[in-house]
């Protein structure tokens, strides 16, 4: 008779994932993946602006700000206008940007600074 690996719990599973999901340390992020992040950033501040969502985009972020690591999941209310800017591509590594709570804080000052012009023009 072959020994059976012991399981681990799902209640264990469940706190291990809420973990990770809540570390204030979020993982270093590849070099490359920070030298796009100005791009995409760049554009997408500038066409939530265009489209007059940049205002409910702050306050998505903002709310969302706490728990950055989830983040990502806030993209679902975002999802048509970045598919019609990242065509798929890039989608996951935006989520990945966004799940680090310095880079949602540079998005919303990025945005900020695009509504700020917007307005002035």
């Amino acid at each position: 008779m072959s020994e059976a690996t012991p399981k681990t719990s799902w209640a264990k599973r469940v706190g291990a994932f809420w973990r990770h999901a809540f570390d204030p340390r979020p993982e270093p992020l590849p070099p490359e993946l920070l030298r796009r992040r100005d791009e995409w950033f760049t554009r997408l501040s500038k066409e939530l602006v265009r489209r007059n969502m940049g205002a409910a985009a702050v306050l998505v972020l903002e709310s969302l700000r706490p728990a950055s690591a989830v983040a990502g999941a806030s993209l679902t209310v975002l999802e048509p206008v970045m598919e019609s800017l990242f065509h798929g591509d890039g989608l996951t590594d935006v989520v990945r940007l966004l799940e680090d709570r310095r880079q949602v804080e540079e998005l919303l000052r990025r945005l900020e600074e695009e509504m700020a012009k917007d307005k002035g023009a």
